[in-house]
């Protein structure tokens, strides 16, 4: 065995601390030699199963993605509540993941596992958990109530009545200057208010072009409009106002609905303990104070509140010929008193109300008219409402119990030119009852109602011109089918309702309407949709039997009847949206009031169209401002062939509206300003005169709203200036409009 043999094998088999450390560098250096080639190529092997072993780990790793793509979901869906509308600021949460919904209702998480675990979470709501590869592409989140430290938590009160439909308006009254419902309406497209635009005044709203009488008013799914009249919405004050729905054409609520529906819900509560009291000022003399408490826990709500209203509504005012006139001797005052409790503790939910309000008003008077000299309307409404609710798994139980008590008298004693005092006297009572049963794609509603009406009048200057007590009264049976279907990202909706009605005075009636809408929804969202349907309305009891030395009923007078539709397409995306709508319906028998020789006497019109091309948009493009824009397009026309004013536009219906709100808000401040353009308007069946023409007009009205909370207080600064501009303008001839004028409100709320 050589002697590097020697060395090696020493090495490999003998322990090297072994060799003496001791050694002569001649006798290393062979040894020294042997290592290195050993080294050299131990290297290079280990360098290859380093290569080797990386290239395994890669393709490990490679194979393992692959697996985990091939296995994992891409998830995105929408929740919405029990009323299926949309939820935000829902959080979704996997073991390694979080999203949380958007405005609409979208979320959407990717490379998630099948059999990962989702939570979807929100205070006031019930938590839901789904497999990844089961959860459903829609979500509904039912309420539930929670308790922290004492306190029950749950999902703000937001009731609705009418049913829910894609082309169904919801404001939602918030931070709000105005001063009662019209104010609040007019801001809403497709909408002209009709009145003197000052407190205390009479308004009356007038939908898409049709008579005010023809748009039916609720309070909390109850009926305010006398048979075949129009509504005041000045006596609703914004402050007890929670929200409004609006549906427009030939809704299916009875006589009076032919142009749409408008129903007003009231606030059953306002936190767990709050006290709110306000004072308003402002021009002709206006001053309001109010207060209203609330309390609400798990076993009842209360609702409670107290105004006193009043203004002298003087002012000076241009006429069309450019001459100074004085509105005079028009004092208004009102008094309101509204409570409202509910029982949350029994079988079934139970709700009582009442509104109480007096009134004293002064008519118009321009200085160089003296036939309405120091005439007044004073009086009182009282009304009385309960409302039943019962909740099985499926099935719903609701019923509205109502009393309506009215007393007015009408003095114009102090008249040159003649002199009536007149009392009158209205009452109303009824019960609507509804069932109602929903199960995954179909709900499903059956009611029945019963209203009875009296009406009578005294005359105490013209005994002759007395009426009598006058009764109707009504049945009806109703019935409203709704289906949806989701076949995500789309979702259409189907809505038959039909309603039979009897009156007593006028026979029977059966209407119908059928709405649809497709809905494209994703993060953009494009709904498509329309809805046909037939509509009545009464005559009145003023239409009928009204006799004084001015008018004469007519109780020759037929019902009239509507049929028609409306098509619209909607864009939203983002916080932006437009909407285009055309509207198309004709009307038989219309009741029109005309001048006759001496007197005026209401008449059948045979044939009328009303058509409309609406638009409405709202943009969101800057951080804290929002810009809206809606424009009407209303033709009416008389259609009644061979009459003396056929194809004649109708008078008192402007032509167009304009309207754009900008509004800029951030944190505890808003500030609102809205510019509107009316356009002509005729004011006579014949259209003979242009010098008889109301010319079109321009006003801007800004508001603002400012809230400071300290601890639990809440102290708020709110003020609108109207007419900003000072533009003089009539609605009728001899019915002017105030020039620029201004309120501010003063407000402290104490909350817990």
């Amino acid at each position: 065995m050589s002697h590097q043999t020697l060395l090696r094998y020493n090495l490999t088999s003998r322990d090297h601390r072994n060799i003496p450390k001791r050694q002569t560098s001649e006798s290393m250096l062979p040894s020294i030699v042997g290592l290195r080639s050993v080294s050299l190529r131990q290297k290079k092997i280990n360098l290859q199963l380093s290569v080797i072993n990386l290239r395994f780990l890669v393709f490990c790793f490679l194979f393992t993605i692959l697996l985990t793509s091939l296995h994992s979901l891409e998830i995105s869906g929408k929740i919405v509540n029990d009323q299926n509308l949309p939820l935000e600021n829902v959080i979704i949460t996997t073991e390694s993941k979080t999203a949380i919904s958007n405005r609409s209702g979208f979320f959407d998480l990717d490379q998630v596992r099948e059999n990962e675990k989702i939570k979807i979470h929100k205070i006031g709501f019930e938590e839901l958990e789904f497999f990844a590869d089961k959860i459903p592409q829609k979500i509904i989140l039912k309420k539930k109530a929670i308790e922290i430290s004492g306190m029950e938590v749950v999902e703000e009160r937001f009731k609705q009545v009418l049913t829910e439909t894609s082309n169904k308006i919801v404001i939602k009254v918030e931070k709000k200057s105005e001063n009662n419902a019209a104010d609040i309406l007019k801001e809403t497209p497709g909408i002209y208010i009709q009145g003197v635009d000052l407190p205390g005044e009479r308004k009356t709203v007038s939908l898409l072009g049709h008579k005010s009488k023809h748009t039916l008013i609720l309070l909390d799914g109850i009926p305010l409009n006398p048979s075949g009249q129009d509504f005041d919405l000045s006596t609703i004050p914004a402050e007890i106002i929670d929200n409004i729905e609006i549906i427009k054409n030939n809704a299916q609520f009875g006589s009076g609905s032919m142009a749409g529906i408008i129903n007003i819900n009231t606030k059953k509560s306002d936190g767990r303990f709050s006290l709110k009291t306000g004072q308003k000022i402002g021009s002709f003399g206006l001053s309001k104070t109010y207060a209203n408490l609330s309390i609400s826990n798990r076993y009842f709500y209360s609702y409670l509140y107290a105004a006193h209203n009043s203004t002298n509504n003087d002012f000076l005012f241009n006429n069309q010929s450019g001459l100074e006139n004085n509105l005079k001797n028009n004092d208004k005052s009102v008094q309101d008193l509204d409570f409202s409790i509910g029982l949350n503790s029994f079988p079934m939910e139970i709700e009582y109300g009442f509104d109480i309000q007096k009134f004293f008003r002064k008519y118009l008077s321009p200085e160089n008219i003296t036939i309405y000299d120091n005439s007044k309307l004073e009086g009182s409404t009282n009304r009385h409402k309960i409302h039943l609710k019962k909740e099985f798994s499926k099935i719903n139980l609701i019923s509205n119990l109502f009393y309506f008590k009215d007393r007015s008298s009408y003095d114009n004693t102090e008249s040159s030119w003649f002199q009536i005092l007149n009392h009158h006297f209205r009452n109303s009572r009824g019960i609507d009852t509804k069932v109602s049963f929903k199960k995954e794609i179909i709900t499903f509603d059956l009611g029945t109602s019963y209203k009875y009406e009296d009406f009578a009048s005294e005359n105490e200057t013209n005994p002759n011109a007395n009426i009598e007590k006058k009764y109707r009264e009504n049945y009806a049976g109703s019935g409203n089918v709704k289906f949806t279907k989701d076949f995500f990202p789309f979702t259409s909706d189907l809505i038959l309702s039909s309603r039979i009605e009897k009156h007593n005075n006028f026979g029977n009636f059966m209407t119908y309407r059928f709405d649809t809408d497709t809905k494209f929804d994703t993060f953009i969202t494009l709904i498509i949709g329309g809805s046909f349907g037939t509509g009545f309305t009464v005559p009145s009891f003023y239409d009928l039997y009204w006799n004084d030395g001015q008018a004469h009923g007519n109780e020759d007078l037929k019902s009239e009847s509507s049929n028609g539709g409306q098509v619209f397409g909607k864009l939203e995306w983002l916080k932006n949206s437009l909407k285009i709508s055309l509207h198309s319906n004709t009307v038989k028998n219309l009741i029109h009031w005309t001048r006759q020789t001496d007197y005026w006497r209401p008449e059948n019109i045979e044939t009328v169209n009303i058509s409309n091309f609406e638009m409405d948009s709202n943009f969101n493009f800057f951080k804290h401002f929002n810009l809206g824009i809606s424009y009407l397009k209303t033709i009416a026309k008389n259609k009644t062939k061979g009459g003396d004013f056929y194809n004649k536009f109708l008078p008192f219906i402007p032509q167009y509206n304009f309207q754009a709100i900008l509004k800029y808000e951030i944190k505890n401040f808003s500030i609102k300003i809205m510019h509107t353009k009316t356009g002509k308007q005729y004011t006579t069946p014949d259209q003979l005169s242009e010098e008889l023409v109301m010319p079109e007009y321009e006003l801007t009205n800004i508001d603002f709203v400012y809230d400071f909370p300290y601890k639990n207080l809440i102290f708020g600064i709110s003020g609108a200036v109207n007419n900003f501009f000072d533009e003089d303008y009539e609605l009728y001839k001899y019915m002017p409009q105030p020039g620029r004028n201004w309120q501010v409100c003063f407000e402290v709320k104490y909350g817990i």
